[in-house]
């Protein structure tokens, strides 16, 4: 440590800049031995294989049926909402029609029976993309002939 005019102590000030030609390098040659050490800077090895040398992963496939089942769900889901858009059409077209003033009930009612469809769309909407999505999770294995040449 160097000292200032008054006498208290100080660092020495470090040009990192221009670092010292032999700390250079020993430091590249420290940093190439190091690098050769470890295993995980080396390309011809795969990160991710297990380093035991366990078996390989087996082969999954899909569960189909839950993904065809979502699929069913989400098309009757869509049929049913375009039959609540089919059925507020048609009640609001009864009222644009008829020459002389309807009830609120007749155009209430009218709502009421196209809205039993989008009640019955909403769960069969939620099942199929809760079925969907354990249909792509779930994986089950498959099977290899052994026996094929």
């Amino acid at each position: 440590m160097a000292r200032d005019l008054a006498g208290t102590r100080r660092p020495e000030r470090i040009d990192l800049k221009s670092p010292a030609p032999h700390a250079s390098r020993s430091l590249l040659r420290d940093n190439t031995a190091c690098r050769a050490k470890h295993t995980h800077d080396r390309m011809d090895t795969n990160p991710y294989e297990s380093p035991t040398g366990a078996d390989p992963p087996r082969k999954t496939r899909a569960t189909r049926w839950a993904i065809w089942s979502g699929v069913a769900c989400l098309l009757l889901a869509a049929i049913c909402f375009l039959l609540t858009v089919a059925g507020m059409v048609l009640s609001f077209g009864i009222i644009a029609q008829s020459p002389t003033t309807l009830e609120p009930a007749d155009l209430a009612t009218g709502i009421s029976i196209s809205m039993i469809s989008t009640l019955a769309a909403i769960p069969l909407g939620l099942l199929g993309v809760v079925l969907l999505i354990v249909g792509l999770v779930v994986r089950r294995p498959v099977e290899e002939n052994r026996d094929a040449r």
